[in-house]
């Protein structure tokens, strides 16, 4: 598993020029570093379980940032599942594919954890407007926004092109965060950071060594 770390490119006003209309200012981005439960947050000393109980515990923990990786089931409705191959194992179901819904509610993890779909997390999220939601792996922003209207300002989406990431602004997101999985494809986009077409990105934790200067340099 990659731990992703967000960088926010310019938290200050007057800055970012947007070919579509600018975000206003990340949430939080004036505190400090920010801390971010990663697939929910550890449960019983087990990481990435995307599961009810991780999020609650973190949540007591006093995480404001919850991630989830979010992936739909064959009858399109979101939820939270890392890859459908991993949850069988650690449900100690068959098969390899995405699973129904009704399936996948009908699954523990662990035997023990329960599985969050898109109205369990909208009802945490509504529940208790300190929480903000960054979403990794899913990148169809209709069926993001139609299944978890979570307020614009709590919601963080992670893209990995930047066609994505225009077109999430264009879908009405506020926050997309373009993923630089390395120094080649720091350079890549340089020319985006100039024009002040990109706010936020996230690196993985292992490239961070390779591209520590030049991230530097564009902060």
């Amino acid at each position: 598993y990659t731990l992703l770390v967000l960088v926010c490119l310019a938290a200050s006003g007057g800055y970012l020029h947007y070919k579509y209309p600018s975000p206003p200012a990340f949430p939080g981005a004036s505190s400090g570093h920010i801390m971010i439960a990663h697939a929910g947050g550890v449960i019983d000393g087990h990481p990435y379980t995307n599961s009810l109980e991780a999020v609650q515990a973190s949540v007591r923990d006093g995480f404001r940032y919850i991630e989830l990786d979010l992936r739909l089931t064959t009858d399109k409705r979101l939820v939270a599942v890392h890859d459908w191959e991993e949850l069988n194992t650690l449900t100690h179901g068959t098969g390899k594919g995405p699973l129904s819904l009704e399936e996948f509610k009908q699954r523990r993890i662990y035997g023990q954890y329960t599985p969050l779909d898109g109205a369990a997390i909208k009802d945490i999220f509504l529940a208790d407007p300190r929480l903000c939601l960054v979403t990794d792996k899913l990148d169809d922003f209709d069926a993001l926004l139609a299944q978890l209207p979570i307020p614009q300002d709590r919601l963080l989406v992670e893209v990995f092109s930047y066609a994505k990431y225009a077109q999430a602004l264009r879908k009405g997101i506020r926050h997309p965060m373009l993923c630089i999985w390395d120094k080649d494809s720091l350079r890549e986009y340089s020319p985006l950071f100039s024009l002040g077409r990109i706010a936020m990105i996230t690196v993985p934790a292992q490239a961070l060594p390779e591209m520590e200067q030049e991230l530097a340099t564009l902060r």
